[in-house]
């Protein structure tokens, strides 16, 4: 069993910090669960490839059970007249299993993208990290993945860089350039098949 944190990554000093910098984007009642979430995930990454591999291929599995099962709850609704006082059950039941798929290919996702860059021999937590934080960004701020580059030439700015600078600062205490920041939104960009800054 493992103990639970004495101190959460995000105290609301620290939480504070990053809305104001995200500003004008506002967090949903999600973001913040999301973010100490994505943070403590962030921590126990520190793992040998083989056990990265290892929980992949589990997560994969289990996401497949719950996209069969949710294809026989979907077959058992379809077919079956519903009769009983709870007309809204078998949708309830059909919602929650595919809850459970997403994140289940969610958890699979990440995984898969920290054993790729362990196998490049780079840092597969951070690597991990920005995926993620990307994923927050658009999710729970309702962000794009998308930042300015002065015409003048200089650093990289905007919403975007400034949210993750600020997760790393202040969850982190750590310190990314804009650039680098930069770097990181094209590899996601190219990732997901969007076009590149």
């Amino acid at each position: 069993m493992t103990a639970a944190r004495a101190v959460p990554f995000l105290s609301d000093e620290t939480w504070d910090a990053i809305v104001a910098a995200a500003y004008p984007m506002t967090p949903d009642a999600e973001a913040r669960a999301a973010l100490d979430q994505c943070l403590h995930d962030h921590a126990g990454l520190q793992r040998d490839p083989q056990s990265i591999r290892a929980a992949r291929d589990f997560w994969r599995e289990l996401a497949d059970l719950a996209e069969r099962l949710g294809d026989m709850l979907l077959e058992a609704k379809l077919r079956t007249p519903w009769t009983i006082a709870d007309p809204d059950r078998p949708q309830r039941e059909l919602r929650a299993v595919r809850d459970v798929q997403r994140n289940a290919e969610a958890h699979a996702e990440g995984l898969a993208i920290a054993a790729r860059v362990r196998e490049r021999r780079a840092d597969p937590a951070r690597e991990w990290l920005y995926w993620r934080l990307f994923g927050i960004w658009s999710t729970h701020f309702g962000g794009e993945l998308v930042c300015s580059i002065p015409p003048t030439g200089g650093a990289p700015y905007g919403h975007l860089i400034r949210f993750m600078q600020a997760v790393l600062e202040h969850a982190l205490d750590e310190r990314a350039s804009p650039h680098t920041i930069r770097n990181a939104i094209r590899r996601e960009q190219q990732r997901r098949g969007v076009w590149p800054l």
